[in-house]
């Protein structure tokens, strides 16, 4: 049972109606008729909260009043299923079909079951717009003005009603129902399906009222950003569910709330169900063994892309007079990389056309940030396309893994000045799909000259440097019209100051030159210095076939340092009218593992432009022609050396210059070398300075022979310097100063053409270790020798010095080094001597006077220091007879030293 509320009248309040004309007949302004509906909004509000009060009041009245009779009705519910009225989704939709979870999705089905409570559309005010559309074939306001009052009536007699159709919109691609007259509670069942690999899309639902003589209106939407965030898809069956529209306008301020608010199954909505499906039928099979690679270890030359298809692409030509249905697009793709160009066939009227073709471009080089720029073009008769829309595909996964990359793209478009406008959202010119790959194609390699193949002395130092300008590819010069055939190549080549130019290829752009070239070029000048490629276009000049220089009759100029930039090319004032293409630089420290180096390398202008790419070999081996060997008097075995002593002779050779710097005027120097070892060594005190610590300075400084007029002089010139041990632990700072000079008689010593320093403590032990550790009986020793740089030298300009290093024990220097301590020892003792000696000494009288003060021990010794000397007075002899010796006495490593004493009788000797 449920009591009944008695019921009140209402206080009807003419509501004044606002209309957009005043009584006189003129219009009101926009502001006024903004105001006049919000005046009127709020005298409805007020009504409404009136009219809550009075109930409000009534019914407090009833309960104070219980005498009145209550009014009841008995009411019986229940909310119970009928299949009748079920709408079941189609089997042939396949919807509920189980899936295959290891088969990629590609579809997006949606099925649009029905709607209800659509709100009803007012076609006067329709009429209306189109009393406003300017265009002459839509709407004509004649037209409309005379539709009006037809309109009218007909509204008066069927009453609000709307004739609505659902607009789904996924990726830029659009689906439509079909049209359902005169039903706010419309039932449609119909299948949409929408081809998309991923659920990273936004989802749009329009419900729209069909209006024949304009654009339709909008009733309700639905927006979801993102599919994968706000649908929630089953994997074995659809997920059907009722979605509220929401009927705010687009544009425009938000509209005032209505009051009260609607009851929830007042609302309109919209009844889906969605799946995420697999469909065999959107699978696109791409060419058997496209993607195949001769050989995944060696490096890649060749891209291979196909072109699958392209989906909603836009209508390029429309109808003349039907421009907003009617038209297609004859699609067709163009490639472009590094200038090189591609495209497919032209498939005719085809907004989802499929290409399905493989396109080959050579591609030997991919840097960092290149992009392969994809266009389709709209085919035109008289001309070559109308612009759809590029694809500009990143090549960096490519360069990372040579694996086989399949994608969509969107296509996005140009502005006025050519830059590329970021994609719209969603793609309104559709997308493209790729597929691409980076192989290696054994038909495009061309193979490298043998004298660069082998390299037979790998043990031994490189000292000879190969190259090889193989090819280029894709020459241009930015802002002249060349074509394929419109240049005339050829490369200069600079290496520390060693010019070689290649042959002139006349009208290609794709030259082959296989120039190879040699460069005396060690380990110091190995990392310095880069060789330098110029490509020149000799386009209105007779290029000579070659522009070698003489090396018999010129010396070669020197290494630049730093080097020069290789558009600057010295060969630049001798060939006149000559077009620079571009150039590149080929670092050498790589090479120092003597192995093959082939590579391709960008060329750029002046201005950092692409101008096309070079391809190049290099190899750094050892040429045993070129190699100087140390002299037979100066190994180990002719020096008189023992390996198993402390060393305390360091050996310094001095072999060879390269590329010495020049005079001013470009004539060679006479270089000469001049080695100065200087070390610092702490001496204890003596007996005459007690307290002093003396500290001695030891320079000694060699020199070579003067060469004349060479800039790579052969000295061959050995130098000798005493250092031991105990001169490096004194002075760890001890250096060896090389420096290279020009001889001048008037001015000694010369200019300076470099020097460079050694720490003696870092040094010498190798030169010691590698000496004896690296000895073979069937070869010669292995030398601590090496390149050294020169340095402070001519400004702008450089060169190198070999030289050997040994620190080894020498037995002659030993001896003698001993003889001349036992002299210095003696001599300073000597000199003690005889400060004692001059001294008051007590002599026992029974000695004999003529012998006391010589034998004396008290005269000769100092006191608290042990015995070292026997002195022998030799007085005379008496009967003397000569004797036969049996063998020779080996003389001792002593000196006998006659002393010279004025108290002495006879002759007095020291052992």
């Amino acid at each position: 049972w449920y009591s009944l509320e008695p019921h009140i009248p209402e206080e009807v309040d003419e509501e004044a109606s606002v209309a957009e004309e005043t009584p006189g007949g003129t219009k009101m302004s926009k502001a006024n008729v903004r105001k006049a509906k919000a005046a009127a909004i709020k005298k409805k509000m007020a009504a409404q909260r009136a009219k809550d009060a009075r109930a409000k009041a009534a019914k407090e009245r009833s309960k104070r009043e219980p005498t009145k009779p209550v009014m009841r009705v008995e009411l019986a519910l229940r909310l119970v299923h009928d299949p009748d009225k079920v709408l079941r989704i189609p089997k042939e939709f396949n919807l509920d079909t189980p899936g295959a979870p290891d088969l990629p999705r590609n579809e997006l089905r949606v099925v649009v079951v029905r709607a209800r409570n659509l709100p009803p559309t007012d076609p006067l005010a329709q009429m209306k717009d189109l009393q406003n559309e300017t265009d002459p074939v839509h709407g004509a306001m004649a037209t409309a003005s005379a539709l009006t009052s037809a309109v009218e009536g007909i509204g008066q007699v069927l009453g609000p009603s709307a004739d609505p159709f659902v607009d789904i919109e996924v990726e830029g691609i659009e689906r439509k129902t079909t049209i359902k007259r005169r039903s706010l509670h419309p039932q449609w069942m119909e299948l949409l399906q929408f081809p998309i690999d991923e659920l990273d899309h936004a989802f749009t639902l329009h419900v729209r009222d069909h209006n024949e003589l304009g654009a339709s209106t909008s009733i309700g939407r639905i927006k979801f950003p993102k599919l994968s965030k706000r649908l929630k898809v089953f994997d074995d069956e659809a997920w059907r569910v009722w979605h509220v529209l929401d009927c705010t306008p687009e544009e425009g301020p938000p509209p005032t709330p209505p009051y009260p608010k609607p009851r929830a199954f007042d609302l309109p909505k919209i009844e889906l169900a969605v799946r995420f499906v697999h469909n065999p039928d959107l699978v696109l099979h791409l060419p058997e063994g496209w993607d195949e690679c001769a050989n995944e270890l060696k490096p890649p030359n060749e891209l291979k892309i196909v072109v699958a298809r392209a989906r909603n692409l836009p209508i390029m030509d429309r109808h003349a007079l039907l421009h907003r249905t009617g038209g297609s697009t004859d699609p067709f793709v163009k490639l472009h990389f590094d200038g090189d160009e591609a495209e497919t066939n032209v498939l005719k009227k085809d907004l989802d056309p499929v290409w399905n073709e493989v396109v080959a471009m050579p591609v030997e080089l991919l840097l960092e940030g290149e992009t392969l720029e994809v266009q389709c073009l709209d085919h035109e008769t008289l001309g070559g396309g109308e612009h759809v829309g590029s694809v500009h595909l990143e090549l960096k996964p490519l360069i990372e893994q040579r694996t086989t990359t399949r994608k969509w793209y969107p296509f996005c478009k140009k502005d006025v000045e050519g830059q590329i406008l970021p994609p719209q959202v969603p793609p309104r010119l559709g997308k493209l799909e790729l597929a691409t790959r980076w192989v290696h194609n054994p038909k495009l390699v061309i193979p490298c000259p043998k004298a660069l193949l082998k390299d037979k002395h790998k043990d031994k130092p490189g000292n000879e440097l190969r190259t090889c300008v193989i090819r280029c590819r894709n020459l241009r010069i930015p802002g002249k019209k060349t074509g394929r055939k419109g240049v005339d190549p050829y490369v200069e080549m600079v290496l520390c100051g060693d010019i070689f130019t290649t042959k002139t290829r006349e009208r290609n752009a794709n030259p082959k030159f296989l120039d190879v070239r040699t460069y005396d070029v060690n380990e110091v000048e190995l990392e310095d210095a880069p060789w330098q490629l110029t490509v020149w276009d000799a386009r209105g000049d007779k290029a000579p076939l070659s522009r070698q220089p003489s090396r018999k009759n010129s010396p070669r100029a020197p290494a630049p340092a730093p080097a020069p930039a290789p558009s600057g090319s010295l060969l630049e004032d001798r060939v006149p009218s000559r077009n620079l293409i571009g150039d590149a630089d080929a670092p050498l420290g790589e090479l120092e593992e003597r192995e093959l180096c082939r590579k391709w390398l960008p060329l750029c202008n002046e201005t950092g432009q692409r101008t096309g790419k070079i391809e190049i070999a290099l190899r750094w081996l050892h040429n045993p022609k070129k190699h100087v060997e140390m002299p037979e008097q100066f190994h180990p075995t002719q020096r008189g050396l023992d390996a198993l002593k402390e060393p305390n002779q360091l050996f310094v050779f001095i072999l060879r210059g390269s590329r010495l710097p020049l005079r001013p005027d470009g004539s060679c120097r006479d270089p000469y070398v001049q080695c100065r070892l200087e070390s610092h060594t702490h001496s204890p005190p003596t007996h005459s300075h007690p307290s002093h610590h003396h500290t001695h300075t030891h320079t000694s400084v060699h020199k070579t022979k003067v060469k004349e007029n060479s800039h790579a002089p052969k000295w061959l010139h050995p130098m000798y310097f005493r250092l031991r041990q105990r001169q490096l632990d004194e002075d760890p700072d001890a250096l060896l100063e090389v420096g290279v000079y020009d001889w001048d008689e008037q001015n000694l010593p010369g200019d300076l053409m470099g020097r460079f320093t050694l720490k003696l403590s870092e040094v010498a032990p190798d030169a010691k270790k590698i000496w004896y550790e690296g000895q073979d009986e069937e070869r010669d020793p292995v030398h601590s020798r090496f390149w050294t740089k020169l340095k402070n030298g001519p400004p702008g300009v450089a060169g190198s010095v070999e030289i050997a290093l040994h620190w080894a024990h020498n037995v002659e220097l030993a001896m003698v080094m001993r003889e001349e301590k036992l002299l210095a020892r003696e001599a300073a003792e000597v000199a003690e001597a005889r400060v004692v000696a001059d001294m008051a000494q007590a002599i026992e009288a029974e000695t004999p006077a003529s012998l006391a003060a010589h034998v004396a021990m008290k005269a000769r010794n100092l006191k608290g220091r042990a015995p070292n000397t026997l002195e022998v007075c030799v007085a005379r002899a008496r009967d003397l007879s000569a004797g036969h010796r049996k063998e020779e006495v080996p003389r001792p490593f002593a000196v006998l030293t006659p002393v010279p004493d004025a108290y002495a009788v006879a002759s007095l000797w020291t052992l």
